[in-house]
């Protein structure tokens, strides 16, 4: 670039001198800088021939350490499998400990990378590091990712807290029921990850009750429940509580109904059959009660016959 500019310059004092004006100063200054510049290149082209045994040593150094560093990173990224975020009776407080020491893990590595890619694009190699960047970037997307379905957690133990704290005769179980069919909806829908993951599966189970025990709830607040009703659910659950509007929906989870969703749907049953059965007993003791009776001679005979008004007969049939 230099050496094209130079003769362009000699170019305008050739026609600068061609007009007339005087220009053997600045061309000799020319001259002086161009002879300059061929001495520099030449000491150039000499030093860096003979540095480039030190120049393709150091390059073959670091062609090294660029490997070293991606088997690294693969030994790192094969620890990660037994992860304590990717179980999910790890909890979520060890869970995001975990994601956050391997994030700052992962920075310290895209630290590394940046470094070793200036050096390696002075080289002239830096697609030699193309493996550890795509591996990188698959680690982060995966923690990011593990975050995200924890985050899926954190909302279920809130929404679910706030359901078991609340007392039985204020517990409404269709509400409660969409809101557990919403946040179902959204961890099927979560495809960032192996859905074989334990933390997944985990996640998937829990919800899963909860979508069994909710519609079960509804069936057991029916005023139709009797104590001899209770009695058989304890039973049934092997547990034991006393059941009154003020007992907490904790106490019932506990219960593990969902264990025996049938069984529950039936005690249930059996408790609105024969509450209307109640109710037509009670009706039918109303009835009787107030039924007046009429007695005749018989015509023929030295007996009474009894009998009941009209209306009083259709009312009983």
């Amino acid at each position: 670039d230099h050496v094209r500019r130079q003769d362009e310059v000699f170019e305008v004092l050739a026609h600068i001198e061609r007009d007339g004006m005087p220009t053997e100063k600045p061309l000799k200054l020319l001259r002086r800088v161009g002879a300059n510049l061929a001495s520099l290149k030449d000491v150039c082209q000499k030093t860096e021939k003979a540095i480039e045994p030190l120049v393709k040593a150091e390059a073959d150094t670091y062609r090294k350490k660029i490997a070293e560093f991606e088997k690294k990173l693969r030994e790192y990224h094969g620890t990660l499998k037994k992860e304590a975020y990717y179980h999910f009776d790890s909890g979520i407080e060890l869970a995001f400990k975990r994601i956050d020491e391997v994030t700052a893990d992962l920075d310290r590595f895209a630290t590394e990378l940046e470094d070793l890619l200036h050096i390696a694009t002075n080289f002239k190699y830096p697609d030699e590091l193309s493996g550890s960047h795509k591996l990188l970037q698959s680690m982060r997307e995966d923690v990011v990712n593990v975050r995200a379905l924890w985050n899926i957690e954190v909302e279920r133990i809130m929404m679910t807290e706030g359901f078991l704290t609340k007392r039985w005769g204020e517990v409404m179980p269709l509400e409660m029921e969409d809101d557990v069919k919403a946040l179902f909806k959204k961890l099927k829908e979560f495809s960032k990850v192996d859905r074989k993951l334990d933390v997944y599966t985990g996640m998937h189970e829990v919800i899963k009750r909860w979508t069994v025990f909710c519609p079960l709830v509804a069936e057991l607040r029916d005023p139709a429940m009797r104590a001899r009703h209770w009695s058989l659910l304890m039973g049934l659950c092997g547990k034991s509580a006393q059941v009154t509007d003020d007992v907490l929906l904790r106490d019932m989870w506990n219960m593990e109904l969902h264990k025996f969703p049938a069984e529950v749907e039936d005690i249930a049953e059996r408790a609105k059959q024969e509450a209307k059965m109640e109710a037509t007993i009670a009706k039918l003791q109303g009835i009787w009660s107030g039924l007046e009776f009429a007695f005749e001679e018989h015509r023929s005979a030295n007996v009474k016959i009894m009998s009941l008004k009209e209306e009083d007969m259709e009312t009983l049939e």
